[in-house]
């Protein structure tokens, strides 16, 4: 399950997020280069134009990608242009036409890691079929109940919030309206069984946060 999940969260990013047109370091600050705000260093920017899309991706999300990653990435997917900017942040510039192509791109790749997860190698046991929403706000796998409750099946809702994440940031949704939630469905009675979201993992942060900030005073 290991492999399958790294190879996943590898192709999010490759057909996703990592694909970008070659430009030097910016030396200007993202606030002023890319219309990003300096007083949100982790916000997910988009700014739409008529012909092309500014994507601006904060430093928390490009932790595990080199410089030399993203502009051999540039070079293979024709990307308009990538500013790295000193933060760490990375603007990309695309043309809407190269954005719907990522996108069926990438929803092509969640079609065959669905089926690896369901017929592949490392499947998942539990699992009988997924479903999901076309803008991938949802996913609901539907399982054997007898053997998600004896497996670590649950796990795999990570790769389907980075997934849905990386799709619906490619796609310009604003970074508070970002959200997926996955379901695991009992295939014969279709019960709930388990529901994981985005919004709820951030908002369990956020307490975590607060509660540690309240018991440091």
């Amino acid at each position: 399950m290991k492999r399958l999940l790294a190879a996943i969260l590898a192709c999010a990013l490759l057909c996703g997020m990592t694909a970008c047109g070659g430009n030097s370091q910016a030396d200007t600050p993202p606030s002023e280069a890319a219309g990003t705000s300096a007083d949100e260093p982790d916000s997910i920017q988009v700014d739409e134009g008529l012909l092309h899309v500014e994507i601006t991706l904060p430093a928390t999300l490009m932790e595990d990608e080199t410089e030399e990653d993203i502009r051999a990435a540039a070079e293979e997917n024709g990307f308009l242009d990538c500013t790295i900017h000193e933060d760490g942040s990375v603007t990309y510039t695309m043309t809407r036409a190269k954005q719907s192509e990522m996108l069926e791109k990438l929803k092509a790749q969640i079609d065959t890691t669905i089926d690896e997860m369901i017929n592949g190698e490392d499947a998942a046991q539990s699992f009988q079929k997924v479903e999901y929403t076309n803008d991938l706000r949802t996913f609901d796998v539907y399982v054997d109940s007898a053997l998600y409750k004896d497996s670590l099946d649950a796990l795999y809702s990570i790769a389907f919030l980075s997934l849905g994440i990386y799709y619906q940031v490619l796609d310009g949704t604003p970074a508070a309206e970002i959200d997926v939630a996955v379901n695991f469905i009992d295939q014969d009675t279709q019960e709930t069984l388990d529901t994981l979201s985005y919004q709820d993992i951030l908002e369990a942060g956020s307490q975590s946060d607060a509660a540690e900030q309240e018991a440091s005073e």
